[in-house]
């Protein structure tokens, strides 16, 4: 329950919910369409027997599946050997760049990924001004 703000049931929809049930006039799928869950959904949060058999599924799963991520280093070497060697491709970047350059947003994170020596040299060679 770490990331509220990605999911349908926060904690205030929570505690609303387990009041509900707790009363004991609703069940789980009533509570579940109030609130646009599905009935699973809901038993998985008013029902921690429930919850606890989902968590110890999920936690088995990602044992057996561990998550296959250990490319980015070899991506980022792409990346750069593609910059340096594919003139094409440099122009496609830049140009996605000065699209974001007007915003302040854009304009820190231009400058936190784009302030590399060769970058500002290139961006000089083409006439084009770097922030």
């Amino acid at each position: 329950m770490k990331r509220w703000k990605y999911r349908k049931v926060t904690p205030e929809i929570l505690e609303e919910m387990r009041e509900l049930y707790a009363t004991g006039n609703y069940k789980q799928n009533q509570i579940a369409e109030m609130f646009g869950l599905t009935q699973s959904n809901a038993n998985y949060w008013l029902n921690p027997k429930s919850r606890e058999v989902a968590l110890k599924r999920s936690n088995a799963y990602n044992k057996k599946h561990p998550k296959k991520r250990p490319y980015n280093a070899k991506q980022k070497n792409y990346m750069r050997e593609r910059y340096q060697n594919d003139e094409e491709f440099r122009e496609r970047m830049l140009a996605s760049i000065l699209k974001y350059q007007h915003s302040p947003k854009g304009k820190a994170t231009i400058k936190a990924k784009c302030n590399t020596n060769a970058f500002i040299k290139f961006m000089d060679k083409k006439g084009i001004k770097h922030i």
